[in-house]
């Protein structure tokens, strides 16, 4: 009798080490900014945010990005519905860098990367996802 074994494999789990890790920093640092943001009472957003206060874009983020790193340990966790969770999150986060005119080629590019790379990662053990 064969038991099924998950193996995640070493790139994979250093990815999601990596990207779990990229998550939990820009987290600690968008959520200071917002701190400093509210304390000082200056926005350090771009000048063309009209519609939305910066401490409501950088609270947005935060959230996002402390999302992005639970989703990921259920990733690790082999749950199907948290890489489709990820990436919406992901795609989100994108959307409010750019309502709040602070995109850049380098945000966009760190962004697009984790679950671009994520999937070509877990393409072939997608089967071991529930």
């Amino acid at each position: 009798m064969e038991i099924n074994k998950k193996e995640r494999g070493f790139l994979l789990v250093f990815w999601l080490f990596l990207i779990l890790i990229f998550n939990i920093f820009v987290f600690f640092v968008v959520s200071t900014t917002s701190v400093i943001v509210t304390i000082l009472g200056k926005s350090l957003v771009g000048s063309k945010l009209i519609l939305f206060p910066s401490w409501w874009v950088f609270g947005f983020l935060s959230l996002g990005f402390l999302a992005n790193s639970i989703f990921i340990i259920f990733i690790f966790l082999w749950k199907k519905w948290s890489f489709y969770a990820y990436c919406i999150s992901t795609l989100i986060v994108l959307i409010v860098y750019g309502i709040s005119n602070v995109l850049n080629i380098r945000i966009f590019l760190a962004l697009l990367i984790g679950p671009l790379v994520l999937y070509l990662l877990i393409k072939s053990r997608w089967h071991l996802f529930n």
